[in-house]
């Protein structure tokens, strides 16, 4: 048998991997986990192969060792926080890009996060991210850079001051607090519980345990800030101890009583108020114990009192029953005060107090409804006056101040397409003043900021349909018409398709809904307006006015003959090329009706423009249109349109001589229409009198031009 250094000196290069991991510092027994012996062999040439094999087996152990090594350096210089803060900068860069690679991108990164900080979870949900699918996202590339700032700051954060800041986000949006939030809370709140004493008393004292999510999500906004509240004070404390440790028993959570079981310097005693030390208030009715806004000159001071008594104000109270007088009075004059704070204080619209403004509409405005009578009266003697409105009116009269400020607004307020749908909702309340004041909010909204539009377009669009398909409104039409007109002047051309597809599907079929005649005015309005805009779509709406044309019902027939009036008031003869028979069709249709407004209408429309210009240029058209005007002109019954007829027959008839092109013509062709309505006046059976032509159908009526 050889012996070892034999071995060695006789397989001089072989022996190279091992010099190399001595060079390294340590051999494979040292990296591997067990260790790698080596043979003893004799001189024999099989037991030397096999050696060889051995330590070619055991190199590709020292590489993955190698591997292994760089993999954890590489571990301990990631940073989950960095790294998705950077990944949310470059996507800010790129506005294009969708919600589905966007969440594709972000989300597993925003999970790891989370599950290190729960503080991430909340700011990515305050911004309107969804973990469960990309269509409920609503976060868009201009905030993502704000988001990836404070996500980059967030690790450094202990967790008592992430659970109050985790606390104070979902007080002012309270509807984000569901699914997989309460648990990454409720983590939180372990976590918390497990390194600081004071924070657990103070879950015991709300009544919540650290790891149950269930009770989480069934916590109260009022509560939540209330509970950040007490968590901020123990951040200024600044005492972490474990449960374990003794500490001194405190009778509540106190600035004063912080100070006095810590090391903290106490702060020198003013005459000036401050909310520090005041009690915590968590009921409404102990809202006059707080100081007055007036009172407060620190800004900061100002907003947390400003958001505690919007919170204050999220208390409901039943106005069908003289109930509870006094805390209503109570909250009558809280909002009260912080209306008339804002209206001279615009500084104060910082962005907790935006969302807590927000937080404060959702809760007293968004409600059911009460159920309409059998019959409604659209125009009652006495106007409806909603009950609650002493409280609705300063709530509303809070966001419409914000959004008519200077102050910019901020991204994460909570105004999500949820929070919009609502509001249109509200748009069938029977109070008229309720009903504007959400017109305001709405048509603010969509001047402000661009991100609102698309949803509140989508809102809308919803509000018409289900009025025109499903169930009409007796209420709101004409203020959601008003908005839409609103958005219908601030279009350029060329028009979009989407805006094309509105007035086919949306407009034109609201011709037939129940109660036209409350909103028709405003739809006209829109559908001439988008008419002016784009006249190739003017065909469009002739068409549909006569698809939707009334048969029977007179006071409709008449609003129709109003919109198509407007129309050839505005539009070119041009436009109405395509479509020209069409409509001296619908005009002879409206000369021929018994109802003397729509006949009325017929004469208007002749007496335009571009009426004219298309009878000169369609003259076969003319001869049915004078039969009928020389019969009205002859004897009606109503004495306007007996007039009107006069004054327009010779217009007409000039139209038919130069349609001739001969004197001669045009006086024989006055002189046999005279013959026509002298006939036609005494009674003659030769031909139909003028009110069997009004009363005969279009289509079964047959004119004698041989004797024109």
């Amino acid at each position: 048998m050889m012996s070892a250094p034999v071995f060695a000196a006789h397989t001089a290069d072989i022996s190279q991997p091992r010099a190399l991991s001595a060079h390294h510092g340590a051999g494979p027994e040292k990296r591997c986990g067990s260790p790698v012996s080596t043979p003893a062999l004799n001189s024999s040439p099989v037991r030397f192969g096999e050696a060889a094999m051995d330590l070619a087996r055991s190199l590709p152990l020292l590489s993955f060792d190698f591997a292994s090594e760089a993999d954890a350096r590489f571990e301990e210089q990631y940073n989950c926080f960095e790294a998705l803060a950077e990944t949310m900068r470059d996507l800010a860069a790129k506005p294009d890009l969708s919600q589905a690679d966007l969440f594709e991108k972000l989300n597993p990164m925003i999970l790891e996060a989370a599950a290190k900080q729960p503080l991430v979870a909340v700011l990515c949900a305050k911004y309107g991210w969804s973990f469960e699918d990309a269509d409920d996202l609503y976060v868009h590339s201009d905030t993502l850079m704000e988001l990836g700032d404070q996500i980059a700051l967030a690790e450094k954060r202990p967790p008592v001051e992430s659970l109050a800041d985790t606390l104070s986000i979902l007080a002012a949006n309270p509807n984000l607090l569901e699914g997989r939030l309460c648990e990454f809370v409720s983590t939180l709140a372990t976590t918390c519980a497990a390194t600081h004493a004071g924070a657990q008393v103070a879950l015991a004292k709300m009544g919540l345990a650290a790891g149950n999510a269930t009770l989480w999500a069934r916590i109260e906004p009022n509560r939540m800030m209330l509970l950040s509240g007490e968590f901020a004070r123990l951040t200024l404390g600044g005492q972490h101890t474990p449960p374990c440790t003794p500490t001194r028993r405190t009778s509540s959570f106190s600035m004063m009583s912080l100070s006095e079981s810590t090391d903290m310097p106490r702060s020198r005693s003013t005459s000036r108020p401050s909310i520090a030390s005041e009690p915590v208030v968590d009921r409404l009715t102990d809202a006059p114990n707080l100081p007055l806004l007036a009172d407060l000159f620190r800004p900061a001071e100002c907003e947390r009192l400003f958001v505690r008594k919007l919170t204050l104000c999220h208390t409901l109270f039943d106005f069908s029953r003289p109930v509870k007088l006094e805390e209503k009075q109570i909250k009558t004059t809280l909002l009260g005060e912080l209306l008339q704070h804002a209206e001279r204080n615009e500084a104060i619209f910082t962005e907790a107090v935006q969302r807590a403004i927000v937080a404060c509409l959702a809760a007293n405005c968004f409600r059911g409804l009460p159920p309409l009578p059998e019959v409604v009266d659209t125009e009652p003697e006495v106007e409806y006056t909603e009950p609650a409105w002493p409280h609705l009116e300063p709530v509303y009269g809070l966001l419409v101040l914000l959004l008519c400020s200077d102050v910019a607004l901020h991204a994460d307020i909570g105004i999500t397409p949820r929070f919009i749908s609502q509001l249109f909702g509200l748009f069938e309340a029977r109070d008229a003043r309720e009903r504007e004041a959400v017109k305001v909010i709405a048509h603010r909204l969509y001047s402000r900021t661009l991100a609102y539009r698309k949803p509140l377009r989508a809102a809308l669009t919803n509000a018409f349909l289900r009025h025109a398909y499903e169930a009409p409104l007796a209420f709101g039409m004409l203020e959601l018409l008003e908005l839409q007109s609103a958005i219908v002047d601030g279009l350029h051309v060329p028009l979009r398709p989407e805006n094309v597809m509105l007035l086919r599907r949306v407009l034109l079929p609201l011709h037939t809904a129940p109660l036209l005649e409350q909103y028709h005015p405003m739809l006209s309005r829109c559908v001439v307006k988008l008419a002016q805009l784009e006249g190739s779509l003017v065909p469009t709406i002739v068409a549909g006015l006569v698809k939707y044309w009334p048969a029977t019902a007179g006071t409709k027939a008449a609003l129709f003959a109003f919109e198509l009036e407007d129309l050839l008031s505005t539009c070119t003869a041009a436009d109405f090329a395509p479509c020209a028979t069409t409509v001296l069709r619908q005009i002879h249709r409206c000369l021929s009706s018994p109802h003397f407004h729509v006949c009325m209408r017929g004469l208007s429309m002749l007496d335009r423009p571009v009426a004219q210009a298309l009878l000169a240029d369609h003259p076969s058209d003319l001869v049915p249109l004078l039969t009928l005007v020389a019969g009205h002109a002859r004897h009606h019954w109503h004495q306007p349109v007996l007039d009107h007829a006069r004054t327009l027959m010779p217009r007409l008839l000039a139209l038919r001589g130069d349609s001739l092109g001969d004197g001669e013509s045009m006086s024989s062709s006055q002189s046999s229409l005279e013959s026509a309505g002298s006939s036609a006046s005494s009674g003659v059976a030769s031909g139909p009198t003028p009110m069997s032509v009004c009363c005969t159908p279009p289509e079964q009526r047959i004119f004698d031009f041989a004797a024109l």
